[in-house]
């Protein structure tokens, strides 16, 4: 059986430096609903970083909620996430959530031990919506390459991320919610290979072998910092017998079998394990409870609670790395490097209740790997920063998963340290890397191939980094340039030898030589292809040629039919040229190969006479006023030369000549159309335009200017402006006072705008027309921002009033207010009833015609804040029968 632990490096930077590890366990998603303690989906709109009152590094998103699937009823939540910057301080903890301002979420939530809404195991609680090209909505947690990593719980198999449907899977936590024990289909899973995106990320090369790379230095195998003990001489504490030392496993036996790998590196790494250590209680410094304790130590059974006092999520198996070093100062004999002096290493192991059934081999490989940090070695699939979305790569030594116990994710299966901790281990604290010369396990085999075409030469080989140079045997053998890769892709024109190379280790090895055969074909052609195969006058077409046969070939395009030599082009010598005939004209191409040469059939291009762009004719301004100017023109296309003839009137209309430019100015009193005639070498082409007259021009003014206004913070207000003249009237609004055109609004072009200044702001207007193109500017509006909004006082309520049957009734309030305006709602129906809207923004309110008694009211709210309002009390309007005539007998 394979396990497969994956292990996340968190980088911690303050006064103290602290480097450690992180592994994880996934539940299923049944058990991710139960242990949540709300469920819910929401967009994000914000985040920001902020220092806690215990000194840590937070990072705060904010979330508008548009649907509760558990727990949590709120119009927003705030959820808090370890690490952040502020200033000079910053955590870094990769796999701490983060998110998107803008995207939707659906986010597993428990509070932490300060009381804040957090992600349930970091990101195992947070799931992204996306959307593939088949138009299905997708829920994804982490990269949806990837996805996460680490065990299943309970069976300690390999996990497998998977991508959910999104309605599916949200029915499926809709019913888990509302019972435990629901039946609920868990059929959401997609078949990754059915799912398109868009964009899809490239998988992290897992399966890659081995790179050792022989010139490694010291800071290649390390942290960022460089953190290195000067002598790792380390004896290894653990505690504590009387708290329970790892129930159902052997904890001194795993540091036993850790530290016994490390010191079997054969690099001067002397790691033993001591016995128990009750005063070794400072553990890691970032885990939050203070400094360190100067003794280096394996804290069992998490003892001090220490994951519960950092908000470690639930499902963390180990944390391990440097509690205490010195600045980068430490300096190696012969290393042009500083280093920080490590004085300090621990490792952290989480209760036995959260590990599941891993097996004691399987503990003992996570502590080697978790001591190995303490050394300062990084992880051999990841650079120095521990970035997981940063792979490593040449020219560093990498190792993948399966290669090394120091990669970011380790097999069970492992029997020990590999070649990679190998040469970490010689490299940072011995004298380097054991190299081994190359050898050639697979020789490489010759081929016959047809000329023109390619073939590829492959070799296999072992050996420290081998390094690979391909050669061509000749009596003075020539190197291939650029083929230095296990493989060789060549196209030889004729019969070739060739053999590769190795080096390595100061040593080299040349494979066996091989011979590519190649064979002749006679060339063949087909018709050439045109594109486009039609243009206008004065365009390009692309002519190509597709040969076949032995190559390298030659050619030479020719104008006219086929084998006809009179008119070669001169230059067009390779398998594409450009042409632009003026008139329809055919072309062909003579292809000579290494067998032969061969004429191709010709290729018409065909040649449309259009002198006159498409859209070519028009006039500037388009419509004008009576005494004012326009001026036509027209765009030509083609190379010409181009004449041009005017002419006041419809098309064809020649009586009146006036212009011979492609362009003029007019100024008729009335409409008027004009054309142009344009001529080239090909032809000529007519187009025409109209030149439009308004009518009489009112110039525009204003009759109404903006008003003053106070708002709240964070609130809004709609400033209006009253203009006449003759329409189109144009409004352009601007911050700053009266006449300042600095500061445009982008888009407020109406004649109202909705602001909402976070400090007290002036506005203006400025409106103009086709006759008024200067303008008038408004008065300066204030907008006030004040924190304290005024609320309404009503001096006299709506007072209930009788009416006839079929006439209107009219109701009033008074009221006044300082420092803002007042907007008025009238109701139809008791005080409070807000189902009937009736009359707006005035005092005054006229009822329809009155048939039955009924009850009104006003809610008055002031304009800086929408939530400030007093009601009135309610009028009555009753309804009295319409009086009739009454004959009087005399």
């Amino acid at each position: 059986m394979r396990i497969l632990v994956r292990l996340l490096i968190v980088s911690f930077l303050a006064a103290a430096t602290s480097l450690q590890a992180i592994t994880y366990i996934v539940p299923t998603d049944r058990d991710l609903v139960k242990r949540a303690e709300a469920i819910v989906i929401g967009t994000a709109i914000s985040s920001h970083a902020e220092i806690t009152a215990n000194g840590g590094l937070v990072t705060v998103a904010r979330f508008e909620i548009e649907r509760a699937a558990k727990g949590l009823i709120a119009d927003h939540v705030d959820i808090v996430e370890p690490g952040g910057t502020v200033g000079s301080l910053s955590t870094s903890i990769p796999g701490s959530p983060r998110f998107e301002n803008g995207k939707r979420y659906m986010l597993f939530l428990i509070h932490n031990n300060q009381g804040d809404w957090a992600t349930y195991g970091f990101g195992l609680g947070r799931f992204e919506f996306v959307e593939d090209l088949h138009g299905r909505t997708i829920l994804t947690r982490g990269d949806v390459s990837e996805g996460l990593f680490g065990f299943d719980e309970g069976s300690w198999a390999p996990h497998v991320e998977r991508l959910r449907g999104g309605p599916e899977f949200l029915k499926f936590v809709d019913a888990v919610s509302a019972s435990d024990s629901a039946i609920a289909r868990s059929d959401y899973f997609l078949d990754r290979s059915q799912v398109i995106f868009e964009s899809f990320p490239e998988f992290r090369p897992r399966n890659t072998a081995f790179v050792p790379r022989a010139l490694a230095t010291r800071p290649d195998y390390l942290f960022s910092g460089n953190y290195r003990w000067n002598g790792p001489t380390v004896t290894f504490s653990y505690c504590c017998v009387s708290k329970g030392l790892q129930p159902g496993l052997d904890g001194p036996g795993a540091v036993a079998a850790g530290t016994s790998n490390w010191t079997g590196a054969g690099a001067n790494i002397h790691y033993t394990v001591g016995g128990n250590n009750e005063s070794a209680t400072g553990g890691l410094p970032m885990l939050g409870r203070g400094s360190s304790d100067n003794i280096s130590a394996v804290l069992f059974n998490d003892p001090f609670n220490d994951y519960a006092a950092s908000n470690v999520p639930a499902g963390v198996v180990g944390v391990g790395g440097i509690s205490k070093a010195t600045s980068p100062s430490q300096f190696v004999p012969g290393d042009s490097n500083f280093y920080a002096q490590t004085l300090e290493g621990d490792v952290v192991i989480a209760k036995s209740t959260s590990l599941g059934g891993i097996s004691q081999g399987t503990f003992n490989l996570v502590m080697t790997h978790e001591l190995g940090h303490t050394l300062g070695f990084r992880h051999s699939d990841q650079t120095a920063a521990d970035d997981p979305n940063v792979p490593c790569a040449a020219p560093l030594p990498c190792a993948a998963p399966g290669q090394a116990v120091m990669a970011s994710t380790v097999f069970g299966n492992l029997s020990g340290l590999q070649q990679y901790d190998l040469d970490a281990a010689q490299t940072v604290y011995g004298s380097g890397p054991v190299c081994t010369p190359p050898s050639i396990t697979t020789q490489p085999s010759g081929v016959t191939i047809t000329a023109g075409q390619s073939t590829t030469l492959s070799v296999g080989a072992t050996g420290t980094s081998p390094t690979y140079q391909w050669y061509i045997r000749t009596s003075s053998d020539t190197s291939v340039p650029g083929a230095t890769s296990n493989q060789l892709t060549v196209s030889p024109n004729a019969t070739t030898n060739y053999f590769v190379r190795i080096s390595g280790c100061s040593t080299s090895v040349d494979s066996r030589v091989v011979t590519v055969t190649v064979n002749c074909a006679p060339p063949s052609v087909p018709t050439p292809n045109a594109s486009p195969s039609s243009i206008s006058s004065g365009q390009s077409s692309t002519l190509t040629a597709s040969p076949t046969g032995s190559g390298p070939f030659t050619y030479q395009w020719y104008v006219g039919n086929s084998h006809d030599i009179s008119s070669p082009i001169n230059g067009a010598t390779s398998s594409q040229t450009t042409v632009s005939p003026t008139v329809p004209t055919n072309y062909w191409v003579r292809v000579t190969g290494q067998c032969g040469t061969i004429d191709s059939p010709h290729v018409p291009v065909n040649v449309a006479c259009t002198p006159i762009a498409a859209g070519g004719v028009g006039a500037q301004p388009p419509a004008i006023n009576v005494g004012q100017s326009s001026t036509i023109f027209v765009t030509t296309s083609g190379s010409g030369p181009f004449t041009f003839q005017w002419y006041r009137g419809s098309v064809l209309d020649f009586s009146n000549p006036i212009a011979t430019s492609s362009s003029t100015v007019v100024s008729p009193t009335t409409s008027t159309t004009y054309w142009v005639r344009v001529t080239v070498p090909c032809g000529s082409q007519d187009g025409s335009v109209t030149v439009f007259v308004n009518a009489p021009c009112t110039p525009s003014s204003i009759t109404t200017h903006p008003a003053f206004a106070t708002i709240a913070p964070g609130g809004s207000t709609t400033l209006t402006v009253v203009a006449a003249g003759t329409a189109p009237i144009s409004y352009q609004w601007y911050t700053g006072t009266s006449g300042n055109t600095g500061n445009p609004i982008a888009g407020a072009t109406n004649a109202s705008i909705t602001v909402s200044p976070t400090v007290t702001t002036s506005y203006w207007v400025r409106v103009s027309n086709n006759c008024n193109t200067i303008g008038n500017n408004s008065t300066t509006a204030l907008v006030t921002v004040s924190a304290n909004c005024p609320t309404a006082t009503i001096t006299t309520q709506p007072a209930s009033v009788s009416a006839p049957i079929g006439t209107a009734a009219t109701l009033k309030v008074v009221a006044t207010v300082t420092g803002t305006t007042i907007h008025y709602q009238w109701y139809k129906g008791a005080k409070g009833d807000l189902s009937t809207k009736v009359g707006t923004d005035a005092d005054t309110f006229i009822t329809g015609t009155v048939n039955v008694t009924a009850s009104y009211w006003v809610r008055l709210t002031s304009a800086c804040n929408p939530l400030t309002f007093i009601d009135s009390n309610a009028a009555i309007v009753t309804a009295t029968a319409t009086p009739k005539g009454r004959a009087v007998r005399h």
